[in-house]
């Protein structure tokens, strides 16, 4: 339970317990951790887009990933923006890592890696979820359509692939 510390428009709230493994509380350290980077009038946005990364009912694309991370860069002040680096690993684009930095530069607060057939997303070095994109199969075949079914992970609250239904378009 935490524990607040002022009222109306500057209260702020601390964490006297560790988080659990969930999201929720995962959540919730990532953002007191990094809502300072952002303006008054774009903390709301910016929670809105971490929202939308991590709480989604389907987990983003990997387009749409890139694009919050770019929104909260530009979100952020510009004395903090330097925080929020486009690592290339390879120097290619085999593997592009998109990162949020702590205060000291040393501890990674979010990650979102993108290898060419994978992508995921890391909280504090905590895997959120793993996609994999569609299979070589599918992408040489648009007339077939993929339907993942899925199941959670009581811990982390993240996607497992179970089943793989193929069916052709159109068809029910």
């Amino acid at each position: 339970m935490p524990i607040t510390i002022g009222n109306g428009f500057l209260k702020s709230e601390i964490l006297t317990n560790s988080p659990r493994n969930t999201k929720e509380a995962w959540w919730k350290v990532l953002w007191e951790k990094i809502k300072d980077f952002f303006f008054s009038t774009g903390k709301a946005k910016a929670d809105r887009c971490l929202h939308e990364m991590l709480f989604a009912e389907r987990a983003p694309t990997r387009e749409r990933l890139t694009e919050i991370f770019f929104e909260l860069k530009e979100l952020a002040c510009a004395s903090q923006r330097d925080r929020f680096q486009v690592h290339n690993p390879h120097e290619n684009d085999a593997t592009i890592i998109l990162r949020i930095m702590d205060q000291n530069e040393e501890n990674e607060l979010l990650r979102i890696t993108q290898n060419t057939d994978t992508f995921s997303c890391e909280v504090m070095g905590n895997l959120y979820f793993l996609m994999k994109d569609r299979p070589d199969i599918l992408k040489s075949h648009p007339q077939m359509t993929a339907m993942i079914k899925r199941r959670y992970s009581e811990i982390v609250d993240y996607p497992l692939p179970s089943t793989l239904c193929l069916n052709p378009a159109g068809a029910p």
